[in-house]
């Protein structure tokens, strides 16, 4: 569950989909203004239950957005990883004393 602050989010009613005329249908769309992430329900009889729809859809919106940010990191992170372990075998191997007369010297 995610603690969404009023000031975060942006509430529009709009009507629904068929809505007939008279009719008491409400749709939702909602807007979290950090992230910029929008939903909407447009389904549902009457507007509270279209605002829960709403609040859930946009939660799992935002979960989504965090795992892909988590996942993209990791995977930086992980390439990041590699890069050093290389560097390290490289560095390891110069400076043991064993392979110190594998090096050839560089005449220019």
């Amino acid at each position: 569950m995610i603690d969404l602050k009023e000031n975060e989010i942006e509430i529009m009613i709009c009507p629904a989909n068929e809505s007939k005329t008279g009719s008491a249908e409400v749709g939702l769309k909602i807007k979290h203004i950090p992230t910029n992430i929008r939903v909407e329900s447009l389904t549902e009889k009457t507007q509270h239950r279209n605002k829960i729809i709403t609040i859930d859809k946009l939660e799992r919106e935002i979960c989504k957005q965090v795992n892909n940010t988590l996942e993209k990191n990791q995977n930086l992170h992980d390439e990041l990883l590699n890069v050093f372990k290389i560097e390290a075998k490289a560095i390891s191997w110069l400076t043991n004393p064993k392979n110190l007369w594998k090096v050839q010297p560089l005449y220019l």
